[in-house]
Parts: C-alpha cells; structure tokens; sequence
C-alpha cells in the first residue's frame, strides 16, 4: 500500500505526471478543487469526457446567443447558432390603410388571421315611421401554414348602410379556402315591429362567430348589433332614440332612431389582423 503526504509538490515545468494505471481509481477527497484545468482557465468553457479524456470546449469567439447542443450520432457537445421561431410580427389593416396584397415576411411558417366585416348603420326614419338599428359584422380567426413566398389578397369590409365584407384571399402557395366576414345588414324604416339589420355571417374560419342582428325602435328604445366577437365591436345603444348611436370598436352597428328623427347612421367598419410567426 502506498501512501504520500505532501503540502507542495512542484514538478518541473513542463513535466507529465501521471497518478495511477488503467483500471485505478483516482478520488480527491475535498469539498473543492481550485487550479484544474484542461488547456485553458478561460470563463465560460465547458469541461465534457470524449470517451478518453476529460476535454475543454471552449466558449465562442464572440458570442451571440448560441446554445448548447449535442446532435445525432456526434461524439461531443458543440455551440450552435439559436434557431429562430416564435412571434416574429403583428399586421393590421383597416379601412384607411392600404389592404390589397400581402405576403409574409421572410422567414414566416405560420400566420393567425382575425378578421370582423363591416358593421350595418341604422335607418332613417320620417313621419310616423321609426328607423331601427343595423346588424353587427361576422368574425373570423383561422391559423394558416406559409411560405414567405406565398401571396394573399385582403379586402377590408367598410361601414356603411349595409357593411361590406372582409375577406382573406390565397393567390399563389398557401392551399386553403377563403376566409370571408360578411358585415351588418342595414336598419329599415318601420313601425316598431319590423326587426333591424341582420348579423353577418362568416366562413372558412378555424373559428366562425356570425353578427347579432339589430333591433327595432320599440318603446323609443334599440340596439345595434355586436360584432361576431363582441369584444371587437359593439353596438351602439339608444335610450331616447333622438339620434343614433354609433358603436365601439369594429364591425358594429348603430342604434335606431324613433319617429321622424331624420336620417341614420353607419355602423363601424372592418378590420383584419395578421400574427406572423417564425
């Protein structure tokens, strides 16, 4: 049995120590080691057996948000470049932006489309005739695969007496059909009984939420219709019915009018978001 207690042991420099053989077991029996090194004291490397040995990978040269990775059939970690992904991108389109074309930005994979069409206006009313309140917009949500080569055509639905309709068009690449939000339908000058503009109606969605439908002027007192979401659009509320109340948000309609107040008012136009991702 051998046993060697040294408080120094300075070899020569540049000399190879080896302690034990094959098949030994080196323990150091201390709550820290300070000094072991492989090649380099720099900050950051890594220390990792190749089989063999203990080895060094050394940190990168300049680092730039790399990480750590060991890919299949290799023998050793390495540094790698972090791959891109997650939310790259928010686009809104409206009535006073300019809709038409659109293709994603490069490097896109997926996009989420949320769209609401154009919020019906309320009626007119003359005489005896009281005018009721329009229909709220449809909405529409769908998550689509992309290529940043792929080309859509959008259409934003505007307010109106009838609202228009949003839509959302492949031209080349992306395979799916297309995503429509019908708006409002308009309010009619009526005698308290007739019901106001329809809801929209959407389709092609991964969701499809059609419009709440107008109400008439009864009891001096209407609604317009939610958008599909209502937390897009909401409809305008009227309590006296002397004017007509427009809604918040998009895709909304006004409120009715009571007897021969004038004319109406539009309801709230469309939108369309895009989320890009990467």
């Amino acid at each position: 049995m051998s046993k060697i207690n040294v408080n120094t042991w300075e070899p020569e420099t540049g000399t190879t120590i080896t302690a034990g053989a094959s098949g030994d077991t080196l323990a150091i029996s201390a709550d820290s080691v300070t000094g072991l090194n492989v090649g380099s004291d720099a900050a950051g490397d890594i220390l990792y057996n190749d089989g063999t040995d203990y080895t060094r990978l050394a940190k990168p040269g300049t680092p730039a948000g790399e990480v750590l990775t060991f890919a299949t059939s290799a023998t050793a970690p390495s540094w790698v470049a972090a791959s891109a992904g997650g939310f790259a991108a928010y686009k809104r389109f409206d009535t006073s932006t300019s809709a038409g074309g659109y293709s994603p930005d490069t490097g896109v994979t997926h996009i989420i489309v949320e769209m609401v069409g154009g919020g019906g206006g309320s009626s007119g009313s003359s005489g005896s005739d009281s005018g009721s309140a329009g229909g709220g917009a449809a909405y529409a949500l769908k998550q689509l695969t992309v290529t940043d080569t792929d080309t859509m055509t959008i259409t934003i639905g505007a307010a109106g007496g009838a609202g228009g309709t949003t839509s959302f068009e492949s031209v080349t690449g992306a395979s799916f059909t297309t995503i429509s939000c019908t708006g409002g339908g308009s309010g009619s000058t009526n005698n308290e009984s007739v019901a106001g503009g329809g809801g929209g109606s959407a389709t092609g969605g991964d969701v499809n939420l059609n419009g709440q439908p107008g109400t008439n002027n009864s009891g001096q007192t209407s609604k317009g219709g939610d958008a599909g979401n209502p937390g897009w659009g909401s409809g305008g509320w009227n309590y006296t019915a002397t004017t007509s109340k427009t809604g918040w948000g998009y895709g909304s309609g006004s409120s009715g009018l009571g007897s021969g107040q004038g004319g109406g008012v539009a309801g709230r136009p469309g939108l369309l978001t895009i989320w890009e991702f990467k």
